[in-house]
Order: structure tokens, then sequence, then C-alpha cells
């Protein structure tokens, strides 16, 4: 920057020249004092009112509203700004509530399918399954121990057979059979009188003979009775008792028809023996049976006013009267067997 007056270099800040103490204008003064002296003579009037009019408007202006600097933000703008903002932001978070409101609807109408619908149904279904196997696999048992039943009861078809042809002959013979208590039975009819034995020639033409199956000392196996049913049915006196080991048949009784024995089965599985002596002698005796074979559970005898137990070994010990009558009244003889008229019976092979 140099002075007007003198052309000595100035800073520019400077208000008077230092060489020769000119008073110096502002920076816009200057520019229009250079632009006085370069324009051409008769352009003076133009720059002034150019000069006047930017006047003007620059007074106009800056009575019409305050300068702003560049960049300025104002707090409207800020709002306005944000207002756009929010309302481009809204449409999404509309949709983002929608969707999770969507999303939870269908989870809950989900649940509530699931747990009232499709749950009691699977559980419905399983309980079904759970009754068919348990029924299949009883009826699978059941079929099993119906296949044992058939092959033990398949060991007695040729002891019933015996027996129904010789009722079918009146007895014929029968005394002269190898099966002891048969034969037993023969001589009771050949005689046919009263001999203080068990079973009487009229009980026994009388009455209606039948064998059942029964598991006597409840050791898994069947056991064959042979009975005569007397009166109206609701009793019976046994004539035949057999078992098996399942290869062979054995007598439970052995004869003992012609004694003054009474044979009968228990309600709770024991064969029974009630003896008699006379007035003043008894004796009663429990088996169970296994195996096949007869086993003695409990043996008692009275004779006049003392009581007795055999021991394994034979010798006795003083019992008293409720023990020996609890054995001979309290099991009562069992009415439930399955009973089957003799003369119907036939063998599994035919």
């Amino acid at each position: 920057m140099y002075c007007p007056q003198c052309g000595s270099s100035i800073g520019e800040n400077a208000s008077f020249c230092p060489q020769c103490g000119a008073k110096l204008g502002t920076a816009t003064e200057q520019d229009a004092s250079h632009s006085s002296t370069d324009a051409p003579a008769g352009s003076e009037t133009t720059f002034a009112a150019s000069a006047s009019s930017h006047s003007s408007t620059n007074a106009t202006d800056q009575h019409a509203a305050p300068a702003q600097e560049p960049g300025a933000d104002t707090f409207a703008a800020q709002v306005s700004r944000a207002q756009t903002r929010s309302k481009r932001r809204l449409p999404m978070l509309l949709i983002v509530v929608l969707v999770t409101l969507a999303l939870a609807a269908t989870a809950f109408a989900a649940t509530y399918i699931y747990q009232n619908i499709i749950l009691p149904q699977l559980e419905e279904q399983a309980q079904q399954d759970a009754e068919a196997d348990l029924a299949a696999q009883q009826e699978a048992e059941a079929e099993a121990q119906a296949a044992a039943e058939a092959e033990q009861r398949a060991m007695y078809d040729d002891l019933l057979t015996t027996y129904r042809d010789s009722q079918a002959q009146d007895w014929a013979n029968a005394s002269s059979s190898t099966l002891n208590d048969l034969a037993s039975l023969g001589v009771i009819v050949d005689l046919q009188e009263d001999m203080n034995v068990s079973v009487t020639y009229d009980e026994l033409t009388s009455g209606t003979v039948s064998y059942a199956y029964t598991d006597l000392g409840n050791d898994g196996t069947l056991d064959l009775v042979i009975g005569v049913l007397t009166g109206s049915g609701d009793e019976y006196k046994l004539i035949g008792a057999f078992s098996t080991d399942g290869s062979a048949t054995t007598s439970l009784m052995n004869g003992s028809l012609l004694m003054r024995v009474t044979w009968d089965v228990t309600r709770d599985g024991y064969l029974r023996a009630l003896g008699s002596g006379g007035a003043d002698s008894a004796s009663v005796q429990l088996y169970t049976v296994k195996n096949g074979t007869a086993v003695s559970a409990q043996h008692l005898s009275r004779i006049g006013t003392s009581y007795y137990s055999y021991n394994d070994d034979g010798s006795t010990r003083p019992t008293d009267s409720d023990t020996f009558n609890t054995a001979a009244d309290a099991a009562q003889t069992s009415f439930d067997l399955d009973w089957m008229p003799l003369e119907d019976f036939t063998p599994s092979s035919e």
C-alpha cells in the first residue's frame, strides 16, 4: 500500500503517512480515491451516482435485517431440519413398531395354538399309543399264558380220556385199572354199599362227575382234580387229584378213597385231607404241590382230648384245639373251580 500524497510505501492499516503526514482514509475510501483518479473524465458523475446508490442500498439492508456471518445457523433452521429428519424417520419407526407387533401377535397365536390345540392332541395321541402298547403287551402275555396252560392241560388228556370212557361203561372193570384212584372208585362201585369211605356209591351215581384245572400250591403249574358235584352243585367230593412235572403225571391222593378220608381243595390253594378214626380220633393234613409232588404243609391230629402236631421226621409235639380246628374248619372248601362235566371232555388233539 502506498501514500496517495508522496507515494511512500506504508502499512495496510496505517491512518497517516509516516513520510509526509498525510491522513489516510479507509480501504474503501482509498479504493474509491483510486477509482476516481484512475477513472476517465466524465465518469465521476456515474461513479458518484453508483456510490450513492450502493450506499443507499447498504443503508436499506442494514435497517431491513442485521447482517449474518456466512455459515451461521439459527434455531429456526435447526428446528426445521429436525422436523424434516423426524418426518423421514417416522415411517421407518412405524414400520418397526408394526413389524414388532405382528411378530408378537404371531408368537402369541402360535403359543396359544400349540398349548391349547396341538399339545393336547399330542398328549392324547401319546396316551392312546401307550394304552395300545399296554393292551398289545397284555394280549401277548395272555396269549402266551393261554398257550402254556393249553400245553399243561394236554398232559392230562390220557387220564381224562380213561375216566370218561370208564364212566361211559358205568365204571365197569374200573377196579382192575392200573390207576390207584380209579381202581379204588371201581371197588366202591362193585360193592355198591357204604363202607365208611369218603365217597359212597349213591353219591357217585346220583351226582355229576366233573373235572377242573387249578394251581395247587400256587407254583405256576396247572393240576387236575376230578370230583362229584352233589346236591344242587354247591358241594363236591374229590375222587381224584393229579399233578405233573411236565413229563409225567402223578396221583396226589394215591388210592385213599377206600380210607375214611375226605379230600377237597381250599380257597387258599391247599389240598386238604380230613381223616376220621371214629369218635375218639381225627386228623387234618394240608398239602402244597411242588414239581408234581404233594408236600405236607401242616399235619395235625386229635386223640381223645389231646392234640398233636407232626414234625417232619414223623414225631409229634403237643398243640391246642384252636390250632387243630383252624386247619380243619377255617379253610373252607372252594366252589369257585371251573368245573366241567367229565362226559363232555374232548382231548386237545381231537
